[in-house]
């Protein structure tokens, strides 16, 4: 070989090294950027199944959500026909007041019981009132309200018994009144 053929073959060589050391560089880097993805992919799959928990926390709190307005219509429901109820032993009240108006004596006993009952069914009807945002309140409150009824219920009971008995010494003293004349 002569010193000619010996140059290019070692020129060549040299190339061929650098290529190489080219090529190493190369793979490294597409190495690198292969961790880089991998590392990537796997971040991925840990977003992706946090996200499935994630929404799998939503759909459990809408359904809490939506079990508690359907308690809350419930519990308002109730509330409503407990302000009715209200309403009525209010007019109930009324009309015993109208009732037992004439005679002055009973009818200042009559009038603080009624008072008593107002006062007690005006406090119930602010818990009531309050008693519409929250559950445990409401439901609190309406155990209240109906004890209170039941009393006021008792109470009318009562009265109502006294009105009778009022309306017969009426009637007694008006016969004994007519067989006088």
């Amino acid at each position: 070989m002569s010193e000619s053929e010996i140059k290019r073959l070692e020129e060549s060589a040299e190339k061929l090294v650098e290529l190489e050391k080219k090529l190493s560089a190369e793979a490294a880097k597409k190495k690198t950027m292969l961790e880089k993805i991998n590392a990537a992919e796997k971040e991925r799959a840990t977003l992706q199944r946090e996200s499935e928990h994630i929404t799998k926390s939503l759909d459990s709190l809408h359904g809490e959500i939506k079990n508690c307005e359907n308690q809350s219509m419930r519990l308002e429901d109730v509330l409503n026909d407990t302000v009715k109820r209200i309403e009525h032993e209010e007019r109930i009240i009324g009309d015993l007041e109208r009732e037992f108006n004439g005679n002055r004596e009973e009818t200042r006993f009559i009038n603080a019981e009624i008072a008593k009952e107002k006062e007690a069914v005006a406090q119930l009807r602010t818990v009531a009132d309050e008693g519409g945002t929250e559950c445990a309140a409401m439901a609190l409150a309406r155990e209240e309200l109906l004890a209170e009824l039941q009393r006021a219920d008792k109470v009318i009971e009562k009265l109502k018994a006294e009105g009778a008995g009022m309306k017969l010494q009426v009637d007694t003293i008006s016969a004994a009144t007519r067989m006088n004349k």
